[in-house]
């Protein structure tokens, strides 16, 4: 049976151990001068990039990357994704427009 009590302690536990584990593990590193952040390749690309001739098969798929894409430079302008409301998308809708929508169909 569960014993929420056990299950703590055991987390807490395990914690301490991969704790230790890993501040052996950077010592050892800096031991060996082997230690050290990994650096980018020189012709890295970021990871929201693509092709110039890439185009998405169909209309659907090109809906949605232009939706994706307009959603992403909303977050980069500083935007809370959790605030961006019906219409926000590059949809063509507006906020207000589903509003009555919604109020109409109660």
């Amino acid at each position: 049976m569960f014993d929420r009590t056990k299950a703590t302690a055991m987390r807490e536990r395990d914690q301490k151990a991969r704790a230790k584990l890993l501040e052996l593990a950077v010592v050892e590193g800096e031991k060996a001068g082997t230690l050290k952040a990994p650096e980018a390749p020189k012709d890295a690309k970021p990871a929201d990039a693509k092709p110039a001739d890439a185009k998405p098969a169909n209309m659907l798929a090109r809906m949605l990357d232009a939706r994706r894409d307009s959603l992403i430079d909303l977050v980069r302008k500083g935007r809370d994704p959790d605030s961006i409301g019906p219409g926000d998308c590059g949809c063509g809708g507006s906020a207000e427009g589903w509003k009555l929508m919604l109020e109409g169909s109660r």
